[in-house]
């Protein structure tokens, strides 16, 4: 009996021998598995962020330029007011009436949508950081 103990715990130590060999061959080969994994999730991520900074760029150059024409909008148009409020004068002074005057009441209209949009649209977009 004690024989056979002896034969059990031979073969416990080859089998345990072998198990580690095959586990020590599986994790040769899955290390390098998952470091390629993580180079993809790596270039994954640099793809997105790139592709995020370019639009960022993109957009805070936009922006500046939105900005400038909101600025010459605004200047162009208190102008162009003074040429409505010309107008309107020398219409009253010949006795004739604002609204009989063609095209100035549209461009009055037009002016008092231009100066609600360059007040509001500075608001609607945030200013890039």
């Amino acid at each position: 009996m004690e024989r056979l103990n002896k034969i059990f715990a031979e073969w416990a130590k080859d089998d345990k021998k072998t198990e580690l060999k095959s586990e020590k061959v599986e994790l040769a080969r899955k290390a390098p598995s998952v470091e390629k994994d993580f180079q993809k999730l790596d270039v994954k991520l640099q793809k997105a962020e790139d592709k995020i900074d370019k639009a960022f760029t993109t957009y805070k150059k936009n922006w500046t330029e939105f900005q400038s024409s909101i600025k010459e909008v605004a200047q162009d148009r208190k102008e162009l007011e003074g040429d409505i409020a010309e107008i309107a004068q020398i219409a009253l002074d010949l006795g004739v009436s604002f609204n009989d005057v063609k095209g100035l009441k549209e461009a009055q209209d037009l002016s008092r949508k231009l100066d609600g949009l360059v007040k509001d649209l500075p608001k609607l977009y945030k200013e890039p950081k």
